[in-house]
């Protein structure tokens, strides 16, 4: 099975901030794909909420909405996006902000490429290892319905043998989901 591709987007309201850090990420060498830019809060916002990136990589300051509203709204609907704020020296406060709604790390304007390529495959890293930690979960979830007939057959027949006190047995039942 081929890994799903890890996605990005990138929002700024400097084109040439937008265009070369687009061009900077290459599939090949980051294992990232770019797959929207935009120049403004809103505009960014709503790419988002359509393409559902794995990444967004935006500024704080900017028109019509800015990264911290923008970040705010994206947590709410993708908890698991990995939001990385670009930030002018003067904008700490707004940074540590950031990182209280939930974005993922922030980087100081000017930046060189090599701390952009750092950030981003930090983010990718942690990304994968949410995916296998919710493919881990998923499996046991899996194997714990599967194996819900047994359990509760098993719980059935302890009961014949052995006394339990009413809470704990309200809590197997619950759990196993028996219906008299």
């Amino acid at each position: 099975m081929r890994e799903a591709e890890i996605t990005l987007c990138v929002i700024d309201d400097i084109k040439s901030v937008v265009r070369g850090i687009a061009d900077m990420i290459q599939v090949e060498s980051h294992g990232v794909k770019v797959v929207g830019t935009a120049g403004n809060g809103e505009e960014g916002l709503q790419m988002v909420m359509e393409l559902r990136p794995d990444i967004v990589l935006t500024d704080i300051r900017m028109p019509r909405m800015d990264g911290l509203e923008m970040t705010k709204a994206i947590m709410a609907v993708l908890p698991n996006c990995k939001v990385i704020m670009l930030s002018g020296y003067t904008d700490f406060e707004y940074a540590q902000q950031a990182l209280r709604l939930g974005a993922f790390d922030f980087i100081a304007k000017p930046f060189l490429k090599a701390a952009i390529e750092e950030v981003v495959q930090k983010a990718k890293v942690q990304i994968e290892q949410d995916r296998i930690q919710f493919a881990k979960q998923s499996e046991m979830e899996r194997q714990i319905k599967e194996s819900m007939p047994l359990l509760r057959q098993e719980y059935l027949h302890l009961l014949l043998r052995y006394n339990a006190n009413e809470a704990r047995l309200k809590e197997r039942w619950d759990y196993l989901k028996l219906d008299l």
